[in-house]
């Protein structure tokens, strides 16, 4: 429940910080250093928590730039924030863990096609406006190498925020 109040009173801030203009006059203030803004703002995009603040900074940044360059730089800060959770959430794989007062095992995949499968689900859903935890523990459960994974996150985190950048540039 902490967790919902959190998030929904993210969501309002971040909805209050743009059409305030707040955010804007902020994002133009930074000057010769908005790339930098940008990848923070990918960076954001990451966690589930602070998502709703990272879009409103798209909105705002698709202004002033391209989607095309939102995407590469915000792609690499979102990138950063994957391997962190990647490091600390990613090996999951045959670990017993309690939820619910019930102890569970997750599986580890059998075979190679079971791998591709989790690897091609966990892509499609690092790439995707959604908690990015959940994407990271499916690629972690495909057993995925670290420079692999920062490969693949990277490519799909530009692919993902291009097309967020896009839709919100052009509305």
């Amino acid at each position: 429940m902490r967790d919902i109040i959190l998030f929904i009173s993210i969501l309002l801030a971040s909805l209050w910080l743009y059409f305030s203009g707040t955010l804007g006059n902020f994002i133009i203030s930074l000057g010769d250093f908005m790339n930098l803004g940008v990848l923070v703002s990918g960076f954001f995009y990451s966690a589930t928590v602070t998502s709703p603040l990272a879009l409103a900074m798209f909105a705002a940044y698709g202004k002033t730039m391209s989607p095309l360059r939102i995407a590469m730089a915000a792609g690499v800060g979102a990138m950063f924030a994957d391997v962190i959770i990647f490091l600390g959430m990613g090996k999951v794989a045959g670990r017993e863990f309690t939820l619910a007062g019930k102890r569970i095992t997750v599986p580890k995949p059998k075979d190679g096609v079971q791998k591709a499968l989790l690897t091609a689900l966990g892509i499609v859903l690092v790439a995707l406006p959604f908690p990015n935890e959940i994407a990271v523990v499916v690629l972690g459960m495909s057993g995925i190498r670290l420079n692999r994974f920062m490969l693949l996150a990277l490519v799909s985190k530009i692919a993902g925020i291009f097309l967020v950048a896009w839709a919100l540039s052009s509305a």
